[in-house]
């Protein structure tokens, strides 16, 4: 008897969950779109694309906090900067944005 395809799509995918669960927690790509980093990149970028500085200021910290090796890092450091600026908070503004270009890939290199 043929296995129909979707019944067959929903055991293999079945099988992949058990497998999954039973090795343990799965690595998290930290930059999907609905992963905890990428949920807390957004929400500071919308603080920010709104005007709301010092929240943003707050968000782009605790990103950085938690998430120091995500590949958004260094791009984090830019737009807290750019917050502080808002704010007139130029020696904090001057320190990220400084980190950012200390670390920020030269400019041939950004896609």
């Amino acid at each position: 008897m043929a296995v129909p395809s979707r019944a067959l799509a929903c055991g293999l995918v079945a099988l992949a969950l058990a497998g999954a669960l039973a090795a343990g927690e799965p690595p998290v790509d930290p930059t999907a779109p609905f992963s905890p980093a990428s949920i807390q990149w957004d929400f500071a970028n919308g603080l920010l694309s709104r005007g709301l500085c010092v929240e943003a200021t707050e968000q782009y910290g605790l990103f950085l906090e938690t998430y120091p090796t995500d590949p958004r890092a260094t791009l984090a450091r830019l737009w807290r900067g750019e917050a502080f600026y808002r704010q007139d908070k130029f020696a904090e503004a001057a320190r990220d944005l400084y980190a950012f270009l200390t670390k920020a890939p030269p400019l041939d290199k950004i896609e």
